[in-house]
């Protein structure tokens, strides 16, 4: 039930204040949709909204969109104090069929004045520079005033996209002084504010009422954005597998006599590959060596000591008269192919720390990536099977999944739902990654949005990410009103837009 009607009355009851915050909370924890990309880029997406998306949003059960803006789109000839309402005609389009099917919209300011996550960067720099803050202040009250007539539970308003700024006292500020003139237009407006750090650390604002808090579901970010053209390097992320392989990083050598323990690839490997080993401590030596079918194929000895050396730091131990240094070092060697099982071991030594183990595959360089785990405590999980032949390359007994990207990214945001509303605005997977993972992916991140009563809005409906023309190479798509649609994808959100 809402508290406000279709066009807001001018008198405002006080059961309206009192209420505001469960309003938007009731509200944004239903909140189930997409992302429309068509004004987030003056240059490469500037275009009109479609009717089909919002027609078909609607009718395949979902009932949120955002709108990923650009303020250059409608300014005039480069002036930003100027307004082209041809341009704004196109957003005010969108809203009415938002409005036709009951759906919540949002708009974002992904470029904003002096502000973005994107290329190139802005010429100013709006946490610093007062008249800018002034200019973003003017864009935001047209705004307000263009939609004040129409309820302030309809239309959101989110300020920035994933802000990113080191000085949190002008962060707060310019903030403050944006929903302030908003709300002297338009008091019942709602308004999202990104977490920092690309939308991942909360900051409260110190305004209370009708205030949603946006973080992001982009995570592991190696796994979402596996060969994502727009990000440095992602053509060297290891390949995404879901859940990720884990094992015990401690290899244990022959002094503690019948504790000794070696890392074990069981599985055949039918082309060469490059097995690379991280090194992260070492406790009195180490000799570290590879079998392949019980072959030695490398070997390297490690002596920490006092002073300079291939340690990051030098780790003394009292109690013990030993050296455990740090390292952060990389060393490899060739498997051939052919080989069923790769033995990693300490052959002469205490124990040596490894923080992961890389498989390059030498023929089209896929990387699979293990990770090692600090688990001193347990000893049992040292075996992997690789299995080549099938998505999920790699298995071991316990596995880097959702509960870890919980503890680490989401857990900072339940403190913050207990007492304000939380939506994740952002949440997806690059079109690289293998279609199978990220619908095991996403349905892990879709149930703990349900754990935590988070709505979402997945990046994006068409496009790259989404259930719609992704061009994803292994989806066999369903054609529909003349796009392609991914109908896995699309049944697995709907599953949890139902309330």
């Amino acid at each position: 039930m809402y508290y406000k009607a279709m066009i807001k009355l001018k008198q405002h009851f006080l059961i309206i204040a009192l209420f505001a915050g469960l309003t938007c909370s009731a509200q944004s924890e239903h909140w189930r949709g997409f992302n429309l990309t068509n004004k987030m880029h003056v240059f490469w997406a500037n275009g009109k909204y479609d009717h089909w998306d919002f027609k078909m949003i609607h009718k395949w059960g979902f009932n949120y969109v955002r709108l990923p803006l650009d303020y250059r789109c409608w300014i005039v000839k480069d002036d930003w104090t100027k307004f082209n309402d041809r341009v704004l005609s196109d957003i005010d389009e969108a809203i009415e069929w938002a409005l036709k099917y009951k759906i919540h919209i949002t708009l974002n300011f992904h470029r904003a004045p002096g502000y973005t996550v994107a290329q190139p960067v802005e010429k100013t720099n709006i946490w610093k520079n007062k008249n800018t803050q002034k200019v973003c202040i003017k864009h935001w009250e047209m705004f307000a005033e263009r939609y004040k007539d129409i309820a302030g539970d309809k239309i959101s308003f989110n300020l920035f996209n994933e802000p990113v700024t080191n000085d949190l006292d002008s962060y707060k500020t310019v903030i403050d002084s944006l929903i302030k003139a908003i709300r002297a237009i338009d008091d019942d407006r709602l308004i999202m504010l990104d977490g920092l750090n690309y939308g991942k650390d909360p900051v409260l604002a110190a305004e209370k009422k009708g205030i949603i808090y946006s973080t992001r579901g982009y995570s592991p970010f190696n796994f979402t954005h596996y060969k994502a053209d727009w990000v440095k390097d992602s053509e060297h992320f290891e390949y995404p597998l879901w859940p990720q392989a884990m094992v015990n990083g401690y290899i244990i050598g022959p002094q503690k006599k019948d504790k000794k323990k070696t890392i074990q690839i069981v599985g055949e490997i039918k082309k060469d590959h490059w097995l690379t080993l991280h090194i992260k401590q070492v406790s009195v030596k180490g000799t570290l060596v590879v079998y392949a079918d019980k072959k030695k194929v490398f070997t390297r000895e490690i002596i920490p000591g006092k002073g300079k050396g291939e340690w990051t730091e030098e780790v003394y131990k009292k109690e013990w008269d030993v050296y455990q240094n740090k390292y952060n070092l990389f060393v490899g060697c060739r498997i051939p192919a052919g080989t069923k099982e790769i033995t990693i071991a300490n052959d002469a030594g205490d124990w040596i720390l490894i923080g992961g183990i890389y498989l390059l595959r030498l023929s089209d360089d896929r990387k699979l990536f293990i990770n090692g785990m600090n688990k001193w405590k347990d000893k049992q999980f040292y075996k992997i099977s690789y299995l080549p032949a099938e998505e999920q390359a790699l298995k071991s007994q316990i596995q880097y999944g959702i509960r870890d990207i919980e503890e680490y990214l989401y857990n900072p945001w339940k403190k913050v739902s207990k007492n304000h509303p939380v939506f994740v605005g952002e949440f997806g997977v690059f079109k690289k990654t293998p279609h199978g993972a990220t619908l095991r992916w996403m349905e892990d991140h879709l149930k703990l949005f349900k754990e935590m009563k988070m709505g979402w809005a997945m990046w994006n409906f068409r496009g790259p990410f989404g259930v719609v023309d992704s061009e994803r190479s292994d989806v066999k798509y369903k054609n529909i009103g003349g796009h392609k649609l991914d109908q896995k994808m699309l049944k697995l959100l709907q599953k949890y837009a139902k309330e």
